[in-house]
């Protein structure tokens, strides 16, 4: 889908799995964010995104350039009765590691900001919503639930330098 905005879609019925949902992105020139549903339950297995859903409750978009890759976007949320969006810049470099993003957000709405640039890292980049530089945020929208541990997302990005 070469120049155009592409979107990975969940099911409704998309539930906690001890296996992951695979999917494959192949998804050059498209735009934006990743974007889970209300009704995405936690789950200690990651949730590897598929564009072939019918029934839609949630979005994975693309930051342009984004090359073609043998590999897959790896997606892991531990979000209970929460919506959440990963919005990423077009100045993300390639990365071998994983984006790192946690947070303890009772009741409340809040944004994780990566600093710009953002550089490729043989290690995971631990975010802080304190950086005054952006070029993406990691939005964790109201009602998020206190938890015990972290919410994590965590993505593998393959673009273009």
């Amino acid at each position: 889908m070469p120049q155009s905005t592409a979107a990975v879609i969940f099911p409704r019925s998309l539930q906690p799995s001890s296996s992951p949902v695979h999917c494959s992105l192949h998804l050059p020139q498209s735009t934006a964010a990743v974007i889970f549903p209300r009704s995405l339950q936690p789950s200690s297995s990651p949730v590897h995104c598929s564009r072939h859903l019918p029934q839609v409750t949630a979005a994975v978009i693309f930051p342009c350039p984004l090359q073609p890759s043998s590999s897959p976007v790896h997606c892991s949320l531990h979000l209970p009765q929460s919506t959440a969006a990963v919005i990423f810049p077009r100045s993300l470099q390639p990365s071998s590691s994983p984006v790192h993003c946690s947070r303890h957000l009772p009741l409340s709405t809040a944004a994780i900001i990566f600093p710009s640039p953002l550089q490729p890292s043989s290690s995971p980049v631990h975010c802080s919503r304190h950086l005054p530089q952006v070029t993406a945020a990691v939005i964790f929208p109201s009602p998020l639930q206190p938890s015990s541990s972290p919410s994590t997302v965590v993505l593998h990005i393959f673009m273009a330098t």
